[in-house]
C-alpha cells in the first residue's frame, strides 16, 4: 500500500461505529410512504382535473352540435363575439334547458365523487 492508502485506512479505523437511534428505520420508511402517497394523490388530482376538462369540452361540443343539427341554428358563431351576447344566448329558453342539464350533470358528478370517497374511507 502506498502512503495515501495507509492514511485512509487509519482514518477509517479511527472512526467509531455508532448505531442508529432506535426506530430510525421505521420513521424514515413512514416518511417515504407518506411522500409516495402525497405524490400519488397529486397525480390523481391532476388526472381528475384533466378528465373533467376533457369531458366538459366534449359536453360543450355536443351542445353546439345538437344546436346546429336539431335546432338548425347557425347564429351561434355570431353571438360568440361578445360576452353580453353569449349571456343573452344562455338566458334564452332553449339554451336555458341545456344549461340546466349541464348544471345537473355537474352536480351529479360532484355528488358521485363525494359519496365514492366516503365509501372508500370506510
Amino acid at each position: 500500500m502506498d502512503e495515501k492508502d495507509v492514511i485512509i485506512k487509519e482514518l477509517l479505523t479511527s472512526i467509531e461505529e455508532s448505531e442508529i437511534p432506535f426506530g430510525f428505520e421505521s420513521r424514515v420508511m413512514d416518511k417515504i410512504r407518506r411522500e409516495a402517497l402525497e405524490r400519488e394523490s397529486k397525480r390523481e388530482t391532476i388526472r381528475n382535473i384533466a378528465i373533467a376538462l376533457f369531458v366538459g369540452i366534449l359536453f360543450l361540443a355536443a351542445l353546439f352540435a345538437t344546436n346546429r343539427l336539431f335546432f338548425q341554428s347557425s347564429q351561434i358563431g355570431n353571438y360568440l363575439d361578445s360576452v353580453d351576447n353569449l349571456i343573452s344566448i344562455l338566458k334564452s329558453g332553449e339554451a336555458l334547458i341545456w344549461v340546466l342539464v349541464g348544471i345537473n350533470l355537474a352536480i351529479l358528478v360532484i355528488c358521485e365523487r363525494f359519496f365514492s370517497r366516503r365509501l372508500n374511507m370506510e
